[in-house]
């Protein structure tokens, strides 16, 4: 996923957030703005950094295997041997 996601400030609660839109149509709330104007603020100060470091971080989720994706592949793979 190379595109940007879009951001958008919403009114929530009597606060704000921010919806983010991935390209492929995924959504995201951050929430905690006090008025539109902080969150319109953290949008055009920090929002590429936040989707930068949000990638990347998807993306080293995505190489590691955590414990039980472990286990479900080993318990295939010796499945297979013992067949």
């Amino acid at each position: 996923m190379n595109a940007k996601p879009s951001f958008r400030p919403v009114p929530c609660h009597g606060g704000w957030q921010i919806v983010v839109t991935w390209p492929d149509a995924r959504t995201e709330q951050l929430i905690g703005y006090s008025s539109e104007a902080e969150a319109v603020k953290w949008i055009n100060n920090l929002s590429d950094r936040w989707a930068v470091k949000t990638l990347a971080k998807k993306k080293d989720r995505r190489r590691t295997l955590n414990g039980r994706a472990f286990l479900q592949l080993l318990a295939i793979r010796l499945t297979a041997v013992f067949r």
